[in-house]
């Protein structure tokens, strides 16, 4: 995803938020040739009013630390956002989040800015996190003034790259191994169970996945956040 590196450098200006600010800035030139845990990484998920991202919105982002092979529970981030939008689509259905709390949320230019700060120096990682950021970027655009620029890797496709090696995916599974469902991964892989359609819940259970991964892909040679960010670049 180069075009969000060069859009921002494209559209940096005077009304970017600080925070959004210091990001860029650390992010620009990142060195990527250490071993993977010696990053810190943020895992994260987003819950939307539908997946139209011209008319839909961000209702809830739910992220988890995940430093040095653990999920850091201690340092998890949740919270709704209030939409501008009065009727809500079928998304709220699959997320059981009710319009009246979305009504009663807090404004997105109160929690974005703490989101990014969460996120920090982190690399991000999201399963299918394409489609949450194409909403972040959005959200964070028209209440920042930019997007957040840290690093990002998908678990779907480091999901992908490791069925690949058909020997590893039978020793690893329960089952075969036929969907890249984000449920049905921690089922065949025997990872624990959060609840899903929710974003911090998915998150959760993204950092399990992710740890898993980097075990196994690990064995196949993987050493550096390189190696893995060309295993694993969303998108």
């Amino acid at each position: 995803m180069w075009w969000r590196r060069w859009w921002s450098r494209l559209n940096a200006r005077r009304g970017e938020h600080p925070v959004l600010l210091a990001n860029r800035n650390y992010f620009d030139g990142f060195d990527y040739g250490s071993h993977v845990w010696d990053y810190d990484f943020v895992v994260f998920d987003t819950e939307l009013t539908g997946l139209n991202p011209r008319l839909d919105e961000i209702v809830s982002i739910g992220a988890v630390r995940v430093r040095d092979r653990h999920v850091m529970i201690e340092e998890s981030f949740h919270s709704l956002l209030r939409t501008k939008r009065t009727s809500f689509g079928e998304g709220t259905l699959v997320h059981r989040i009710a319009p009246q709390d979305i009504r009663r949320a807090p404004q997105p230019e109160k929690i974005l800015p703490k989101f990014v700060d969460f996120c920090g120096k982190s690399v991000l990682i999201g399963h299918l996190p394409i489609l949450d950021l194409s909403f972040l970027d959005k959200a964070c655009r028209r209440s920042m003034g930019g997007i957040i620029m840290n690093p990002c890797l998908d678990s779907m496709e480091l999901a992908r790259t490791l069925l690949k090696d058909q020997k590893s995916s039978r020793d690893s599974a329960r089952r075969p191994v036929t969907s890249l469902n984000l449920t049905e991964l921690a089922q065949a892989y025997r990872i624990p169970r959060f609840v899903t359609h929710d974003a911090l819940g998915d998150a959760l259970q993204t950092a399990c996945l992710f740890i898993f991964l980097v075990e196994r892909l690990s064995r196949c040679g993987l050493r550096t956040l390189k190696d893995f960010r060309k295993a694993g670049y969303p998108g």
